[in-house]
């Protein structure tokens, strides 16, 4: 795979960050053209530039492709894949999830100051879309401190719906604990629910933490409501 070809991502984006442009010659200051200018200075206009323009840069003289290395393209797609995947993650929707998969194909992670708040945030979704964003995260190695995850994991268990179940289960496998006594609140609260997510958070915290008299009452009564 050409490392300078990241056209599955401007593609899943919608369209590439900027429309080229065909050079009509070089620019002239002071007598000076601008392909005379030094390497360094080649670079710091290519900050002003996203990748795609950066290549097509190279393409036009001998001295834009010798002082413009594909190192620094390299770098610049990473950022702009970096900025996406953050973009990606915010977006409640399944369109988002397929940005955050082709990324983390491309080898795409958000940095490692960002992935707590990251994660925080995909736990606010009550949707599915959410969960996966959660999942992703937690595949780049996302967390939250010991008492966080508990506050989470009781939020999840408040909501009426399969993506609180989701976000519980994944927050289980990040280590997340509740107290005994909010178990068995939990399974009240899941006892009340009349949907089947309540059926399947009353299974799942008798599979998390065994049974006791209020699960063996909802038992009896045939899993119902």
């Amino acid at each position: 795979m050409d490392p300078l070809d990241n056209s599955s991502v401007t593609s899943n984006y919608g369209a590439a960050l900027a429309d080229d442009r065909e050079s009509t010659g070089a620019v002239n200051y002071n007598g000076r053209s601008i392909t005379q200018f030094s390497p360094e200075l080649h670079l710091k206009i290519c900050e002003y530039l996203d990748s795609k323009s950066m290549m097509n840069l190279r393409k036009t003289c001998t001295q834009f492709s010798r002082n413009i290395g594909q190192t620094e393209v390299l770098s610049k797609i990473k950022l702009e894949n970096v900025a996406s995947l953050r973009k990606a993650l915010s977006m409640d929707s399944f369109a988002g999830n397929n940005l955050v998969d082709t990324l983390w194909k491309k080898g795409t992670r958000l940095p490692p100051d960002e992935l707590a708040q990251a994660l925080r945030e995909a736990l606010r979704m009550d949707s599915i879309a959410g969960n996966n964003h959660v999942l992703a995260l937690k595949m780049m190695g996302a967390t939250l401190p010991p008492e966080e995850l508990t506050q989470a994991l009781l939020e999840a268990l408040r909501m009426n719906s399969p993506a609180g179940n989701s976000h519980a289960s994944a927050l289980r496998d990040m280590g997340a604990t509740i107290p005994p006594e909010a178990r068995k609140q939990a399974l009240r609260e899941a006892l009340r629910m009349s949907c089947p997510a309540g059926n399947f958070r009353a299974l799942a915290l008798r599979q998390s933490y065994g049974r006791g008299r209020t699960w063996s009452r909802w038992h009896k009564r045939g899993g119902k409501h």
